[in-house]
């Protein structure tokens, strides 16, 4: 797998940020698909919202003015410290993004409902064929709940309990996925951050 393209297949509302370096890896050469919960309603999002969650990464990434609690904690998180520019620009550069939900929300306190995440299934399940990820790292409970059926495995750190299992794609493709916790929902970047090494190293386990 030399690149990704999939403007021609994906069946979802919003294509999914493919970072240029998303097929070398993000850590020890993992593909890694990094999974938020829903975008909000914005006076910005045009009538098309096909390229709206790759125009969000991008102007994230490389606009220094541009800052949001969600991408804030989720880089910390996985770098266990507050980026440079250039560590900012190489990170998500290295990564893939998509929403779970391929519904736009009101804002923070409108989450997604049950209805709305069903929805989702099938694009995410279509999303990760073409995508081709060994580790997702899913920044949603709520999401958690609707990913593919698995067994649950709990990995234990300092009163914390970061859910994980392996699971098989039609394709036959392997892929692990890994529940963190929404920065609405407590997510502490210096806390959870320890659990990054691990999630990598399982997923680069998974055959």
């Amino acid at each position: 797998m030399e690149e990704v393209e999939l403007d021609d297949q994906f069946t979802g509302t919003y294509l999914p940020w493919i970072g240029p370096r998303y097929v070398a890896g993000f850590s020890s050469g993992v593909r890694t698909l990094v999974v938020g919960e829903s975008h909000y309603e914005s006076p910005d999002m045009p009538p098309d919202k096909k390229e709206w969650t790759r125009r969000t990464v991008w102007s994230w990434m490389s606009n220094d003015s541009e800052r949001t609690r969600f991408f804030s904690a989720v880089q910390e998180t996985l770098l266990g410290h507050k980026p440079t520019r250039e560590e900012r620009i190489l990170l998500w550069s290295s990564l893939a993004f998509m929403n779970f939900v391929q519904t736009p929300r009101s804002g923070p306190g409108d989450p997604p409902n049950t209805q709305m995440l069903r929805a989702s299934e099938a694009s995410f399940v279509k999303t990760l064929e073409l995508l081709e990820p060994r580790c997702v790292l899913v920044f949603s409970c709520l999401s958690w709940p609707f990913m593919p059926p698995g067994e649950e495995v709990a990995i234990e750190r300092d009163g914390l309990t970061m859910w994980w299992y392996r699971f098989a794609l039609p394709s036959g493709h392997k892929v692990a996925a890994f529940r963190f916790l929404h920065p609405r929902g407590g997510l502490s970047p210096t806390q959870w951050h320890p659990f990054v090494g691990e999630a990598v190293s399982l997923a680069n386990a998974t055959d």
